[in-house]
């Protein structure tokens, strides 16, 4: 079975920075959820669809997508960002991958919105549209699914939350300090 460390939070909290640094660090495996979906959007019309209307994909989809991913890496480290969304992809889940941590990137609206219209700016990250698509995608992100994942690996014990709103280093060390107090 593999293990690791889960990274959750809305979108631009941070997730996918603060993973693929550790990642790098530790040299250890990385699945960005949100990259598999949007390099997806590229060749599947449905998904493509989906994601311009800032719908999230069912659980099915989602989860063969991570899993594919899952099932080609080697090692039994690695962290994952971005998944599971829904409750029942985080059971699934349980029975390949066993998480040390889960750890949720907490951030202020505002922030969130000063980071997206950063990176749009920037043109370094433009997802599936300008904010009316982001206000789509947080509304799905602070859903029920999202409360009964977070629920679930509380009730765990593993759940773990972080204020991302600080700088970027702040963050990371967070998430690292996590990471080597329960790594194996």
């Amino acid at each position: 079975m593999k293990e690791g460390l889960i990274v959750l939070g809305a979108p631009f909290s941070g997730k996918n920075t603060v993973a693929e640094r550790l990642s790098k660090q530790e040299g250890i495996p990385h699945i960005d959820a949100g990259q598999l979906v949007r390099d997806r959007a590229k060749i599947d019309n449905t998904i493509r669809d989906m994601t311009t209307k800032g719908l999230q994909l069912p659980p099915e989809i989602s989860y063969k997508l991570v899993l594919d991913q899952f099932d080609k890496i080697i090692g039994n480290i690695l962290l994952v960002n971005g998944f599971p969304r829904q409750r029942i992809n985080a059971e699934r889940f349980s029975e390949s991958f066993s998480p040390w941590a889960v750890v949720v990137l907490d951030v202020a609206l505002e922030e969130i919105f000063r980071r997206h219209d950063t990176a749009s700016e920037r043109k370094s990250r433009i997802d599936y549209g300008g904010r009316d698509i982001l206000l789509l995608r947080l509304q799905a992100y602070f859903s029920e699914d999202t409360q009964e994942v977070q629920d679930y690996y509380s009730k765990l014990g593993l759940l773990v939350r972080i204020d991302a709103n600080e700088e970027v280093e702040k963050v990371y060390d967070s998430v690292n300090r996590i990471y080597q107090e329960n790594k194996r």
